[in-house]
């Protein structure tokens, strides 16, 4: 059983070798913006394990851009409102962040992509537990670390379809308020499915 697992990765990693990087032409396009909505999970002191946390939405709005000319590194500006919850937190979370982007392999119509970055995470509490009724819910701030990878799907000559996911790592302890264990930070996960659009029109088909 696990030749066959070797054999198969084996040939997926040489078809992709083989296949020449026709989506990088899109990527290596100039200037392109995107729009994506999805969904946030919290990963705090409330938060025992994955499955304990509670859904919140989230949307993110980003410009990017290629870098040397060749679709295989991007830069990406970003800013992404949405919401982190759990059994008795609610937090609107604010993260703008720059990202680099890692297209190893592309085929003709799809591209897995890596990402990773920083940022700063402005983040404000709307509701919070109980034991903390009589303090006060005001805006704080703090770093991210955003990571993760995604899929590009292109639509268009200029548009491509793309869905993500990853963890976003914080410097704070105190997202869900509560500070249980400071040398613990506080994260969340997020996976969002959107559009990108922008760059020059090749006008050709011969990849």
């Amino acid at each position: 059983m696990e030749q066959k697992l070797y054999l198969l990765a084996l040939v997926v990693l040489s078809m992709c070798l083989l296949t020449q990087p026709v989506l990088a032409q899109y990527q290596s396009q100039g200037i392109k913006g995107g729009i994506g909505v999805g969904v946030l999970g919290g990963k705090t002191d409330v938060e025992e394990s994955f499955t304990d946390a509670r859904v919140g939405v989230q949307g993110r709005a980003f410009i990017r851009y290629d870098l040397f000319g060749t679709g295989f590194l991007q830069g990406e500006f970003g800013l992404t409102s949405g919401t982190v919850k759990g059994v008795d937190y609610n937090t609107h979370v604010v993260p703008v962040d720059y990202r680099l982007l890692v297209s190893p392999l592309a085929f003709e119509t799809w591209n897995l992509y890596l990402y990773g970055g920083a940022g700063v995470l402005f983040y404000k509490h709307n509701e919070i537990p109980v034991a903390a009724y009589l303090e006060e819910k005001d805006d704080r701030n703090g770093f991210v670390i955003p990571f993760g990878l995604g899929l590009q799907f292109k639509v268009g000559d200029q548009t491509a379809l793309e869905i993500s996911g990853g963890y976003n790592l914080t410097t704070k302890d105190d997202v869900e308020y509560l500070i249980k264990d400071g040398n613990m930070k506080d994260s969340y996960f997020g996976a969002l499915v959107g559009f990108t659009y922008g760059g020059e029109d090749d006008g050709d088909s011969d990849g």
